[in-house]
């Protein structure tokens, strides 16, 4: 399959949606600047869209997708800095909750997110989203977190011998961090 007959699989699904939508107006992503009929042409000069294209008319949609998400200029880091940290994920997880609400309310799916971070004293288990399924969640914190700790003692590297010769400052860790 060719991109000609992918766009044509598309045309005769009419998966552009109605004309009088509402969504048409404003752009998914305000500021990203692609052509819908460049669309494909860019997909097919990547080779992971290329085959993706190929594949059919999901392809298509998931090699659009790709295409069409807006590039950064620099890429996530991780933040060294505590304060800044803690400032980025409050920041994140309002906006994870505020999307996980507007997809429960439009989808009408249930969907949850659940931030845990083991080996604190208190273990920090959120979850927020839809409210049966955060329940169900909430009430399974204990088994979430012991098998989050087994996994993450599994992919631990192993202790290394102590030489009782050599004096070792404990680990700095901070804010939960080594």
């Amino acid at each position: 399959m060719n991109s000609v007959e992918a766009m044509d699989l598309i045309d005769e699904d009419h998966l552009t949606g109605s004309e009088d939508d509402d969504d048409d107006d404003n752009p998914s992503s305000p500021g990203s600047a692609y052509d819908d009929g460049n669309l494909i042409n860019v997909a097919m000069e990547n080779e992971v869209t290329a085959q993706l294209v190929a594949a059919g008319v999901v392809g298509v949609a998931a090699a659009a997708a790709i295409t069409s998400s807006k590039k950064k200029k620099r890429p996530h880091s991780f933040e060294t800095n505590p304060s800044i940290r803690k400032r980025q994920q409050n920041r994140l997880l309002r906006k994870l909750r505020q999307t996980i609400f507007e997809y429960a309310t439009r989808v009408g799916q249930q969907a949850v997110v659940l931030v845990a971070t083991p080996g604190k004293p208190n273990n920090i288990f959120k979850v927020f989203g839809a409210k049966p399924l955060e329940d169900v969640l909430k009430n399974l914190r204990p088994n979430v977190m012991d098998k989050l700790d087994e996994a993450l003692a599994a992919q631990a590297p192993p202790r290394v011998q102590d030489d009782p010769s050599l004096f070792e400052l404990p680990p700095l860790i901070i804010d939960g961090i080594p």
